[in-house]
């Protein structure tokens, strides 16, 4: 599968640099797309709890690693997160920052001034 495809230029040097970093930023989804089930198996296997190879770098040989409760808590999570979305989150606000999230707005009305050849009756305003 290739979503990206070089297309000839016939816009703007600006527009063609917007398209042209689109175009890396899909070839690069593309890369990492191929990934994906790799990765899926390997949250699935710490949110089961098996023994996760770990390799070192420095030549050693490999060991194995039982992931802990919070790896697969987190596993689990990103499982779910994938395949669902992400739960909505509450908006917090500590007392010291509420006065940014809260504005109050005032808004004052003035009228024009009364016209000197108006000859209309008075209307009093209501009381609050």
């Amino acid at each position: 599968m290739q979503i990206a495809v070089k297309r000839r230029k016939t816009v703007t040097a600006q527009t063609a640099h917007g398209i042209n970093e689109r175009i890396t930023r899909y070839q690069l989804s593309e890369k990492c797309a191929q990934f994906t089930d790799e990765i899926l198996q390997f949250y699935t296997a710490v949110m089961r709890g098996d023994p996760v190879e770990v390799r070192l770098a420095n030549g050693k040989p490999s060991l194995w690693d039982l992931p802990s409760i919070e790896d697969r808590m987190r596993a689990a999570e990103r499982l779910l997160d994938r395949a669902f979305g992400k739960a909505p989150l509450p908006v917090r606000a500590d007392d010291e920052g509420a006065e940014d999230l809260m504005r109050k707005t005032i808004l004052e009305v003035h009228w024009l001034p009364k016209a000197p050849d108006d000859t209309s009756r008075v209307i009093e305003p209501e009381p609050d």
